[in-house]
C-alpha cells in the first residue's frame, strides 16, 4: 500500500475555504457540485487543498473567472 503524507497546514475545512473565498459555506458546496473545487475525505471529515482554494480565490478576485 502506498503511503500519502499530508501536512495539516495544507488542508482546509469548508468553513475555512469559505472564509478565504469570501463566500458562504453553501457557496463552497455549490462550487464543489460545479467542479470548481475537489474535496476529499479523511476519517469521515471533508477537506480541500489550501493551494486549490487560494488559486481559485486569486482568480476570482483578480478578474479571471475561468477555471
Amino acid at each position: 500500500m502506498n503511503e500519502i503524507r499530508l501536512q495539516v497546514s495544507n488542508l482546509l475545512n469548508y468553513s475555512e475555504a469559505a472564509h478565504i473565498l469570501k463566500v458562504t459555506r453553501a457557496t463552497v458546496y455549490a462550487m464543489i457540485i460545479r467542479g470548481e473545487l475537489h474535496p476529499f475525505d479523511i476519517a469521515d471529515r471533508h477537506y480541500l487543498f489550501r493551494e486549490e482554494v487560494e488559486s481559485l480565490a486569486h482568480k476570482r478576485y483578480n478578474g479571471n473567472n475561468s477555471t
